[in-house]
């Protein structure tokens, strides 16, 4: 607490966006030219060394990485200098915990947790023989759900194609704690409820409730909230979308954009029934399934349709298997049969 108030007025040093965290400091600054992009933080860095300076505190330069952010995939590097010494750029780092990649693919950030579930599964594959489902269970939400939740919201909504290896590492887990081996056969989607776990992607709406919650009640700062609005702040029409105290949601065509949280947010708290919206946040987080109904529902009625269209399949192959059977003893027996 002291450091923190020790350091409170290092903003106010230079004209860097400050996000400080304990003892990790991040500089952000933008310009749409590299060459005035690496002028303006040579200058402000300089200006933050000597706020340092002043106050008696030091710099670990060897600790101190410098990442690009760009929507390019060209290689675009600058020389960052801070008191005569340049800084190392790098294409990925890790920043409270989360690794993050010039490109923000997050592919360097899935891979980290492939290797700690991965990890988990181990584990759960050593207490198979010697535990029950319980203590399987309890394994599976000390060693792997932290790590598929923890700042999924950033992660979370990238391809499919990135979290194929990661889902299948997911479901292995899942086995591990229902004891079926994959020659079973048994469809995902049922050990899933069976086991009360969620998907990846559930496990992503679950944290997006709760974060869009905790925007409409005003729990973070004023430059988050002021990022989402309401739709009857835009317009005083009695529209029922506006009575429901709903949020405005925005329209993009790029995909990068849609798989925002600012983009999906509003749309998943839009969903959410009305009476939970208005209830505590305990009791809030408690309701998972109705945070997010709306996909479980999809899932399983997707799930049940294809149970019932391969049914009815099933039925009607074996009718016809069983007309030809019939129409091939008619037919023998007509032949057959004694004059």
């Amino acid at each position: 607490m002291l450091f923190l108030l020790y350091i409170n007025d290092l903003p106010l040093s230079s004209n860097f966006f400050c996000n400080i965290f304990a003892d990790v400091t991040a500089l952000l600054i933008s310009d749409t030219d590299p060459t005035n992009l690496e002028k303006k933080t040579n200058i402000e860095l300089n200006s933050v060394f000597n706020w340092l300076q002043k106050n008696k505190l030091t710099l670990n330069l060897s600790k101190t990485k410098t990442i690009l952010f760009n929507n390019h995939n060209r290689l675009v590097t600058l020389n960052i200098n801070c008191n005569n010494v340049p800084l190392e750029q790098v294409n990925s780092t890790k920043y409270l915990g989360p690794i993050v990649n010039s490109n923000l693919t997050w592919k360097e950030q899935i891979a980290s947790v492939e290797t700690k579930v991965a990890q988990g599964c181990y584990a759960l594959f050593k207490f198979q023989p010697i535990s029950d489902v319980k203590i399987l269970w309890k394994v599976y939400f000390s060693l792997i759900y932290p790590h598929l939740q923890y700042a999924i919201l950033t992660w979370g909504k990238v391809p499919a194609t990135y979290l194929a290896h990661l889902k299948a590492l997911h479901n292995r887990s899942i086995r591990c704690i229902c004891k079926i081996s994959r020659a079973a056969h048994i469809p995902m989607l049922d050990l899933y409820h069976s086991c009360k776990i969620f998907q990846i992607n559930q496990i992503y709406e679950y944290e997006l409730g709760k974060f869009m919650y905790k925007i409409v009640h005003n729990c973070f700062p004023s430059f988050i909230s002021n990022c989402y609005s309401h739709i009857n702040e835009r317009h005083n029409y009695p529209t029922r979308i506006a009575t429901n105290n709903n949020l405005a949601t925005t329209s993009s065509k790029k995909s990068l954009t849609r798989r925002s949280v600012q983009y999906t947010g509003p749309r998943l708290w839009n969903n959410i029934p009305k009476d939970i919206r208005n209830k505590s946040f305990l009791v809030f987080a408690q309701n998972k399934k109705n945070i997010c109904w709306i996909n479980l529902c999809c899932n399983i009625s997707i799930y049940i349709y294809r149970k019932i269209i391969i049914s009815i399949f099933a039925c009607v192959l074996q009718f016809c298997l069983m007309s030809t059977i019939h129409l091939i003893l008619l037919v023998d027996a007509a032949n057959f049969s004694p004059k």
